[in-house]
């Protein structure tokens, strides 16, 4: 028995080689595994960072206009005697338009605005005096004149 034991040496010597040089590769494979999940992880992270800067930088320029035109709503531009003169293409807004006074015959509790005001004829609504002399039209008695 002594003497089969001598004759496994060498296999078990080989076995011994076969499994470090095994294990040196395997070894080799994960490093290289571990180095390009970190280069990926890098790329991955400078990928995010770029798209969160430019995303900010949306914001930034989004905000600004809001504020900007938060500043401006309710106001009208400033004129400056760089503008050129106001033509066809580019005409000056009209003013509101102002009340007239009806005279006093044709007056019934109203007052009268051109058209394109309607805050004015909002207030004007009176159903009351509406209905009032629509009842006395159809009873025949008109408006007098």
């Amino acid at each position: 028995m002594p003497n089969d034991l001598t004759k496994l040496g060498p296999y078990v010597e080989q076995a011994r080689l076969t499994l470090t040089e095994t294990a040196e590769r395997e070894r080799a494979l994960v490093q290289a595994l571990s180095d390009e999940l970190k280069r990926f992880d890098q790329q991955t992270l400078q990928g995010v960072r770029t798209i969160a800067a430019e995303h900010e930088a949306r914001r930034a320029g989004i905000l600004g206009e809001l504020q900007s035109l938060a500043e401006t709503i309710g106001t009208f531009p400033r004129q400056t005697e760089n503008l050129p003169l106001q033509s066809a293409e580019n005409p000056r807004p009209l003013a509101a338009p102002q009340p007239v006074t009806v005279p006093e015959q044709l007056d019934h509790g109203y007052q009268y605005t051109p058209p394109g005001d309607w805050r004015q004829a909002t207030k004007n609504v009176n159903l009351q005096d509406d209905l009032e002399i629509l009842l006395n039209g159809l009873n025949g008695r008109g408006l007098k004149n």
